[in-house]
């Protein structure tokens, strides 16, 4: 059986994809970037809002040392996209 939150990646050239869901109670989870190769990225989050059907975005750089938090509200989830920085 899975865990609370289930984390799911795929990459396409130099482009990561993770979906987080989770259960039915909030949660932080720490999200290491060590699986990215040398160099400087470019992240963009969407998470749950305050309402059900809010959606919060935010950007931020970040490299293969880098630990992200998903704050996870219950039966939410969230994106993650992760590209390089040309």
């Amino acid at each position: 059986m899975p865990g609370p939150a289930i984390p799911l990646t795929r990459r396409k050239g130099k482009t990561w994809y993770i979906g987080l869901m989770n259960d039915n109670q909030a949660r932080a989870v720490k999200l290491q970037l060590s699986f990215l190769p040398q160099g400087t990225f470019t992240t963009r989050l969407r998470t749950d809002g305050a309402q059900r059907a809010d959606v919060v975005t935010s950007t931020q750089k970040a490299s293969n040392t880098s630990v992200l938090t998903l704050n996870a509200k219950p039966s939410g989830g969230s994106s993650l996209v992760i590209k390089m920085r040309e």
